[in-house]
């Protein structure tokens, strides 16, 4: 009787325990840090004061600019002129409408090129030279 308790009860705590003797994700970043982001705690670092470029820095001032100049609830109606722009992309097509906030998010969190242009295009009421007069105000 003891047996059959013993086998079952084995094989439970042996099922709970296999996740967490699972590999850490491999990461390839050459620095990163992880962070509690309600307490501010660092869960985990490498590498974290290394000084590496900037990436996207024309993204980030097109959602500073956007943000100033327009409001995240604002829909934007997608021009042709941010259909097809070269690099990242989330597919926007011609005609689509998007709230700024969308545009943003996909700006900043997936690096979308077609969604920062369509942000300028929007802001600089269909002109890029105009948004960027705003961007160097």
């Amino acid at each position: 009787m003891r047996f059959r308790l013993l086998v079952p009860a084995s094989l439970a705590a042996l099922a709970l325990a296999v996740p967490a003797l699972a590999a850490a994700p491999q990461v390839t970043a050459s620095a990163w840090l992880v962070q509690n982001g309600a307490t501010g705690e660092v869960l985990a670092r490498h590498n974290e004061r290394a000084a590496l470029p900037i990436a996207s820095i024309t993204k980030l001032m097109t959602v500073l600019v956007a943000l100033r100049h327009a409001d995240v609830e604002d829909v934007v109606t997608v021009s042709a002129g941010a259909v097809g722009v070269p690099g990242s992309s989330i597919g926007l097509r011609a005609g689509e409408r998007v709230t700024v906030d969308d545009l943003v998010e996909a700006a900043l969190v997936q690096s979308a090129n077609d969604a920062a242009t369509a942000l300028g295009l929007h802001v600089g009421r269909g002109s890029m030279p105009r948004f960027a007069a705003l961007m160097n105000a």
